[in-house]
């Protein structure tokens, strides 16, 4: 990866915790998807779309009243999983996420990175020597569950190492780039057309892990559609989160938890 494609996913606002939602199954023609060797134009969040980012606010209370239908979920059966925050957060914005996954039996850990700076390549080589570190403690391939461009890193360690990882399950990651974010680079940025040559090479090889993509239309720092995976494998699943309210969001959980199920079966 280029310095131009660190800088630029550096560029992007910073992403903390809470969301609403209601998951729903993606139907692959809604959106005129365009595979992950070309980069298309969506629409970027307008102010309007990050002016309700506030509602994140409420979300705490909605995961109280759901919480009955949240703990009823496939158990995880002391698997391992680890879990990636999003750009300009650490651990500590995943912390819901890891609790739940805990309290369903999982082994779960942060990253243990620190903050994700975006500098994708320092700390997607990181995270790779972390995880294939845990793969041989323990013995098994690991899961990784990451929110916004944590989700860009773990799909590349399942791209590259795909014998160490489990299953991946990202919610509001943007897969074509810092183009579809709410603080995107101009349109004629040299910096973004390198990470989008970048994004096109890397894509030509699959995925061969199990993929789950969560997504919302109400996102307001990510465009939904560039949250959509067009590889017919990934299993793609709308919510009706925030951006922010994604790592607490009743749906999401429930989600994350169905689809680490799904996989290792």
């Amino acid at each position: 990866m280029t310095r131009a494609w660190r800088k630029g996913l550096a560029d992007r606002p910073g992403e903390a915790a809470m969301g609403a939602g209601v998951d729903k199954n993606f139907r692959q023609g809604d959106t005129g998807l365009m595979p992950l060797t070309e980069i298309p134009n969506f629409p970027i969040p307008d102010q309007f779309s990050r002016i309700r980012e506030l509602r994140v606010a409420r979300e705490p209370m909605r995961l109280a009243l759901n919480a009955l239908s949240v703990s009823r979920q496939p158990r995880g059966e002391g698997r391992h999983v680890v879990v990636l925050p999003g750009f300009g957060t650490n651990d500590s914005s995943t912390i819901i996420v890891r609790s739940y996954l805990a309290r369903l039996g999982y082994q779960v850990s942060g990253w243990g990175l620190g903050v994700n700076t975006g500098d994708v390549e320092t700390q997607l080589r990181q995270t790779l020597d972390n995880v294939e570190q845990r793969h041989r403690k323990v013995g098994e391939r690991v899961s990784l569950v990451a929110w916004s461009l944590g989700g860009v890193i773990a799909r590349e360690v399942a791209r590259d190492r795909p014998e160490l990882v489990g299953s991946v399950v990202t919610f509001g990651t943007p897969l074509y780039g810092p183009r579809h974010t709410a603080t995107s680079m101009s349109q004629q940025s040299p910096q973004r057309d390198a990470i989008e040559e970048q994004i096109i090479e890397r894509s030509a090889r699959p995925i061969t892990r199990p993929v789950t993509s969560i997504y919302s239309r109400n996102d307001g720092v990510v465009s939904w559609q560039a949250c959509v995976d067009p590889d017919p494998a990934t299993n793609n699943v709308e919510v009706q989160s925030s951006h922010f309210g994604l790592g607490i969001d009743p749906d999401v959980l429930k989600v994350v938890a169905k689809a680490l199920h799904r996989a290792d079966r």
